[in-house]
């Protein structure tokens, strides 16, 4: 289960997402709070994996760092390395609150249905 803290903030942030095989491909940060982040990318490394991530607009920090808690069928969610970080307020600071209800279920491509 993802626990995130703070607001979740609806962002199109575009950089690339480098995993621990080295392996670097383009992704879209879709939302990001406090405590992690959901990206849209077509890389699917292993749950707990510790990947960076090169955010252009963030020049003056150029790296972020998390490890992936989720997946979902179209990219993945990361909960970040250091809290709070510098780097992740900058992302915030461009990004408007996103409204998430708190009982809504998420379904994710390694979760199995609920009876």
């Amino acid at each position: 289960m993802e626990h995130r803290w703070g607001t979740r903030s609806a962002t199109s942030q575009r950089g690339y997402v480098h995993a621990p095989n080295g392996v670097v491909t383009p992704m879209q940060i879709v939302n990001v709070s406090l405590s992690g982040c959901l990206l849209e990318t077509h890389l699917h490394p292993p749950l707990f994996a510790t990947v960076q991530l090169d955010v252009p607009t963030l020049r003056e920090h150029p790296m972020l760092h998390g490890q992936i808690v989720r997946h979902t069928d179209r990219g993945f969610a990361i909960e970040w390395a250091s809290f709070p970080d510098a780097r992740v307020l900058a992302l915030l600071t461009r990004a408007p609150p996103l409204l998430v209800r708190a009982n809504k279920k998420v379904r994710t491509s390694r979760a199995s249905p609920r009876r």
